[in-house]
C-alpha cells in the first residue's frame, strides 16, 4: 500500500505505506505501516527546483513562475501569448525593463496585473529604480531589484514576493 495525500492547492502533505496483514486463515485484516508528513521535504524540494529553473532562465528576459511551473519568453509580447496559448495564471512575474519588440517590462508588468491581480510582479532595471520610477511604472506594489545582484539577492527578492503571494 502507499498512499500519498495533497492539500487543497495540490501540495503533498501525507505519505502512507504498509503491508497487508492476514489472519490465520489468509484473509486479509488490514494493513500494518506507517504514516509520513512530508510537507516540509517536498517544500524545501519544491524551492530548491525553482530556484534552479530561475537561474537556468535568466538568460531571457522574462520568467513567468506559477504555481507548479517556470516559463520563460524573450519579450513581452511573447510572454502574453505564452500566458494566453498555455492558460498560465503567474503568480510571480521576473521581468527587465528594457526588451525587445518594443514593450517594456513595466508594460508587460501592468498588462498581466490586469489579466491576473494577484500576481506579484519583480521589475530588474540596468538604470537606477529612482531614474526608472520617473519615467516609467510598474502595477502598485511592485519590487525592484537594481542590476547587477547576486543569486542572495535574488533568492530574497522571491522570498518577498512569495510571502506577499502566498
Amino acid at each position: 500500500l502507499l498512499h500519498i495525500q495533497h492539500d487543497r492547492l495540490g501540495n503533498l502533505t501525507w505519505r502512507a505505506s504498509g503491508a497487508p496483514i492476514l489472519d490465520e486463515q489468509g484473509k486479509f485484516a488490514g494493513y500494518r505501516g506507517s504514516v509520513q508528513d512530508i510537507s516540509n521535504e517536498v517544500t524545501a524540494e519544491q524551492a530548491t527546483r525553482m530556484q534552479s529553473l530561475v537561474m537556468k532562465g535568466m538568460s531571457e528576459s522574462v520568467l513567468i513562475i506559477s504555481a507548479d511551473d517556470v516559463n520563460t519568453a524573450v519579450s513581452g509580447p511573447d510572454a502574453l501569448r505564452l500566458i494566453e496559448t498555455e492558460d498560465i495564471q503567474p503568480t510571480i512575474l521576473l521581468t527587465d525593463v528594457k526588451m525587445p519588440d518594443g514593450m517594456t517590462g513595466c508594460d508587460l508588468a501592468n498588462a498581466i496585473r490586469k489579466m491576473t491581480p494577484d500576481c506579484q510582479v519583480i521589475i530588474m532595471p540596468g538604470n537606477s529604480i529612482d531614474t526608472l520610477k520617473d519615467t516609467q511604472s510598474g502595477p502598485e506594489g511592485s519590487i525592484y531589484i537594481q542590476k547587477p545582484f547576486s543569486k542572495q539577492v535574488l533568492g530574497g527578492k522571491f522570498a518577498e514576493a512569495a510571502e506577499i503571494v502566498n
